[in-house]
């Protein structure tokens, strides 16, 4: 899939580097490619998520009236309950050093938003006013302009898809208008950003004005993630001025046609991993569920691999009672597809890295969980399904603390085999990719980068 996309970019140099909406259109194309090629949605909107989207319309609306120094933008899927409160893991720690009367969090539900009394975020705005008044726009505005443009109708024709790049293109002119109109208002110092290719219409914005953008990464890079690698020049506008990473291998990979160079990316850590490996405490409920069973395997899913995964899982299960698989989906199941397997468990009183904990084995084909995992001290399984495991992970994790599987025959024999491990030697194994002491590292970061 990567190589197709690698192909197209670099046969089209010349074309795509003089687009001026290709920045933000390229990443629309690959998952929409993405979709096609593996016959499932990517990502998608449901029914409660566009009902968080109305309800929280006015969510700590009288926020926009203040003026603060810095603003960030995340959305609540980032939350995870610390000392009682939601606590976004990849935000709240910085917000912590920066003064929490200093700064302001523009938040997307996924899928809805949590009562701002039960939020550590002292200062949290919803963002879906922004995003649904330009929605509007966009959508009246396609209706009456009938101009195509040349390259994403052949783009469409080529490769048999039907991406609305006209909404795409206004619907990302209306919230860089509006947001560049409000950088004028506030004049911050500077802002930070989760995604920032989801969110390429606030960079701009902000760039434009001269206003530092920084970017927290949130999940897996590596060197095949199109939004942090390309094979033509990107217009560095719509990218962040840093990326604050995990870890460096990020720093160090970016060398290899990255959208940054390695000066702007400043490994920091990852707050709330450190923060579970200090302080966790297991569920006595899942205990006593996981103590019948003489392994226990996470499982992470993702939008593309859901039901190929789960249907190997459901096979490995049914052949392996003894094993105990416990469902951990990007958003809760009501319940699980098969309830008749009494080995396949889905638990949604706990967060992902909460379950994991709980496991011998984190397993998955590309989340990037799998970077995470070895940092709780606990191995991975990569089910390696139409090579996505091995192109996502083959170059970044070691075969210390990862097993890389093809075949399920394959997988009961690694079973089979199984002896406990030293869970701190996991963790150390991972150290490349998630960098302790995050605090000193902010820190560090703030004084000389931010303040």
């Amino acid at each position: 899939m990567i190589d197709l996309f690698n192909k197209f970019e670099k046969e089209n140099k010349k074309i795509l580097e003089n687009d001026e909406i290709w920045p933000f259109m390229r990443l629309k194309f690959y998952y929409t490619l993405l979709e096609n090629i593996s016959k499932t949605k990517h990502s998608s909107r449901n029914i409660n998520t566009k009902l968080g989207y109305i309800f929280g319309l006015f969510y700590g609306f009288t926020n926009l009236f203040k003026k603060f120094e810095y603003y960030f933008f995340s959305d609540t899927s980032q939350r995870k309950i610390l000392n009682g409160k939601y606590f976004d893991k990849l935000t709240d720690p910085i917000i912590d050093q920066l003064g929490k009367d200093k700064c302001l969090q523009f938040e997307l539900p996924s899928p809805n938003f949590y009562k701002v009394k039960q939020v550590a975020t002292k200062h949290v705005i919803s963002q879906t006013g922004v995003e649904i008044l330009s929605f509007l726009i966009a959508k009246i505005y396609i209706k009456f302009n009938k101009n195509k443009i040349d390259l994403y109708e052949k783009i469409n024709i080529d490769f048999h898809l039907n991406i609305d790049y006209k909404f795409h293109l206004f619907f990302f002119k209306v919230r860089y208008k509006l947001f560049t109109l409000f950088f004028k208002l506030k004049r911050p110092k500077a802002i930070f950003i989760v995604c920032y290719y989801d969110k390429a219409y606030i960079v701009k914005a902000a760039k434009d004005l001269n206003i530092k953008v920084i970017e927290l990464q949130h999940g897996v890079i590596g060197k095949v993630h199109p939004a942090y690698y390309s094979y033509i020049d990107i217009d560095k506008s719509f990218v962040a001025d840093y990326l604050l990473s995990f870890g460096e291998y990020e720093k160090k990979m970016q060398k290899y046609n990255g959208v940054y160079n390695s000066q702007q990316v400043f490994p920091i850590g990852h707050f709330y991993i450190e923060y579970l490996v200090k302080n966790f405490k297991p569920s006595l409920n899942l205990l006593e569920k996981c103590s019948k069973f003489k392994i226990i395997i996470g499982v992470t899913l993702q939008d593309s691999m859901i039901d190929r995964l789960l249907d190997i899982v459901e096979l490995i299960a049914i052949r392996n009672p003894s094993v105990l698989f416990i469902i951990i989906p990007r958003e809760d199941m009501l319940k699980y597809r098969n309830e008749n397997i009494s080995n396949i468990l889905l638990d949604n009183s706990l967060d992902c890295y909460q379950k994991v904990l709980h496991c011998d084995f984190h397993m998955t084909v590309y989340s990037s969980c799998a970077i995470e995992a070895p940092s709780l001290g606990i191995k991975n399984i990569l089910f390696n399904i139409d090579n996505f495991s091995v192109n996502y992970f083959a170059e970044i994790l070691n075969q210390e603390n990862t097993e890389i599987i093809n075949t399920v025959e394959e997988l009961e024999n690694y079973l089979n085999k199984y002896r406990e491990y030293d869970k701190n030697y996991i963790i150390n194994s991972n150290a490349n990719l998630i960098k302790v002491k995050y605090i000193e590292n902010i820190k560090t970061f703030i004084k000389s980068e931010v303040r």
